[in-house]
């Protein structure tokens, strides 16, 4: 994950990808709180599940007649 300006950036190694939030587009509070400046970042850093904010995103299907 990086910023560039106003911009923020997910990178292919962030964790995001597999997240709840993310998935299903609900409010990350990580994005958020970046998004609102209410913390910002310095430099790149990866996203691992521990952030704190992750929850794994799990399909459930089933068989439809």
């Amino acid at each position: 994950m990086f910023m560039d300006g106003d911009e923020i950036h997910i990178t292919e190694d962030d964790a995001c990808f597999t997240c709840q939030h993310f998935r299903k587009g609900v409010a990350c509070p990580l994005l958020e709180a970046l998004q609102n400046q209410v913390v910002s970042i310095a430099m790149e850093f990866q996203v691992h599940p521990h952030c704190g904010f992750y929850i794994e995103f799990q399909r459930n299907l089933r068989v439809v007649q």
